[in-house]
């Protein structure tokens, strides 16, 4: 979206790391450029025009309106506010990582409107030789209008070996399970 949490990872991983922001509507990707200039930020984020799914090909994308306060709203998904459908190229993490000659990787921040089990589908050989902490937003809403539900995901990462936290708004975690999944930010 905007770079907030890009920004706030490049502080944290300082001159010395690199961050890799992915921002397929060209508007918004725009502004995600702009904000890393003007924080002096280039050196250490890296924005590419790309949404990552599955593999690597050209997807319908649909746009919130464009005067919403979220742009990040946007989706390989309709959705109920759609107002635009653009084309984008995505590509798979797995076949960027490789083309870039990506040596480390780790940490995956997911927050793609219901898209996040494609992520995953793309990212099976990057997921398994980095083992990066995931940090992912976990809506029902989302991922009921991508005809896929919370546990879908949960056992996608769960399948990956990972334990998966909700991160409460208290800033302690729970354990998830299939038996107590909740929607939230997960870790």
């Amino acid at each position: 979206n905007n770079g907030s949490e890009t920004l706030l990872l490049a502080k944290l991983v300082g001159p010395a790391g690199k961050v890799f922001a992915f921002e397929p509507v060209e508007h918004v990707a725009r502004r995600l450029q702009m904000n890393v200039s003007y924080n002096e930020l280039d050196s250490i984020v890296h924005a590419e025009r790309l949404a990552l799914g599955e593999s690597s090909k050209v997807v319908d994308f649909w746009l919130a309106p464009r005067d919403s306060a979220n742009q990040g709203m946007s989706s390989k998904f309709s959705f109920e506010h759609a107002k635009e459908r653009v084309q984008v190229q995505q590509v798979s993490l797995d076949e960027w990582v490789s083309s870039k000659g990506v040596l480390a990787m780790d940490f995956l921040k997911m927050d793609i409107q219901g898209a996040e089990v494609d992520l995953l589908k793309g990212a099976q050989e990057s997921i398994c030789h980095f083992k990066p902490l995931i940090f992912t937003e976990a809506d029902a809403q989302t991922s009921f209008q991508s005809g896929r539900h919370l546990v879908i995901l949960f056992e996608a990462l769960q399948n990956h070996g990972y334990k998966i936290y909700r991160i409460r708004e208290d800033g302690n975690l729970t354990s998830l399970s299939t038996a107590n999944l909740e929607e939230g930010n997960w870790f």
